[in-house]
């Protein structure tokens, strides 16, 4: 049986350590002001352009494994089978009296084997009668089939009218 994979979350690891500090930059500008006042120093220098970047530092290590995700949709059902050996036959029924009980075979038409999807033969039993079962009849040399059934009549004798 498969099972589904689930995504799993991951908690990030510790930072690693920072890398080294870039060279310093290009001086910028400096000059000296003309007017005598004692609130501007005595250079002023602009700032310079800025220096390299310094190299990265180490990736840090893995985090934990997170929770398992829920668990996936079951998928379809598969096909039934189409093999396979046949059920044993049923116990007799229990003893009774059927003294009223009349059954006669019958049987149907035959019919070739090519026609006999389209030009089944009907079962039929009278009024008051009740199939009691049928089989398949065929014969194979002249390439026909027909049904063998069985109707049977229940008199019924209520006791003390004879």
């Amino acid at each position: 049986m498969n099972k589904l994979t689930v995504g799993f979350h991951f908690i990030q690891g510790p930072r690693g350590p920072s890398g080294l500090q870039g060279s310093p930059g290009i001086p910028g500008n400096c000059v000296t002001p003309s007017s005598s006042n004692t609130t501007i120093p005595p250079v002023f220098c602009l700032p310079g352009k800025p220096g390299l970047k310094g190299a990265r530092g180490e990736t840090g290590k893995r985090g934990s494994q997170g929770p398992q995700g829920p668990r996936g949709n079951k998928g379809p059902r598969g096909n039934k089978g189409s093999e396979g050996p046949h059920g044993k036959k049923g116990e007799p029924g229990p003893p009774g009296d059927f003294a009223g009980l009349t059954c006669l075979p019958r049987y149907t038409g035959w019919v070739d084997r090519v026609d006999w999807l389209s030009e089944q033969p009907e079962v039929h039993c009278d009024r008051r009668e009740f199939l009691q079962g049928f089989s398949l009849e065929e014969n194979k040399a002249r390439g026909q089939r027909r049904f063998k059934y069985t109707c049977c009549a229940l008199r019924l004798t209520i006791p003390g009218q004879g």
